[in-house]
Order: structure tokens, then sequence, then C-alpha cells
């Protein structure tokens, strides 16, 4: 995926980027709202739902080989990088 870079997801989203400036260049492998369908490498697309709320999936996606998250909800201070959105 060219230039799909975190800090270009960010600027594209009206995001802020939380992370590390190494990782804000990183590219994600794909993008993907069902956490148990996240490419290594991907972006997991945190959405809260009627009956499920992705958010209670990041550190499973995480620790699954996801590169980051963009996330509706400030996660604080993560060992991973992360978009928060509104």
């Amino acid at each position: 995926m060219k230039n799909l870079s975190l800090a270009n997801i960010a600027a594209a989203c009206g995001g802020r980027y939380v992370g590390t400036a190494q990782a804000a260049s990183q590219e994600v492998t794909g993008i993907e709202t069902d956490s148990r369908k996240v490419p290594e490498g991907g972006m997991f697309v945190a959405i809260k739902g009627e009956r499920v709320d992705g958010h209670k999936f990041i550190d499973q996606v995480m620790q699954g080989g996801a590169a980051a998250v963009l996330s509706e909800v400030d996660l604080g201070e993560k060992p991973f990088p992360y978009i928060l959105v509104e």
C-alpha cells in the first residue's frame, strides 16, 4: 500500500499520531476493521458497534503483529503507535 505511512494516514483522516517519530514513517500492509483479519504489519480500525466494541481487542491485535491502531479512544501511553480520531 504505497504512501500509507502512519503520518500520511493521520493527516488524511484529521487524526493525531501518537508514537515514535521513527514509526510515523512506517507504511501499513493493509487496513482492517475485523480484529481476526488484521494482517501482520496492518492497521486495525477499532470501531464501536451496537454489540461489540473493537477497542476491547486492541491489545490482542497488536500482539498478533499489527503495526498500529486507529482509535476514537485516547489510549494514553502505549508501546505501539496509534492514530487518535474523533
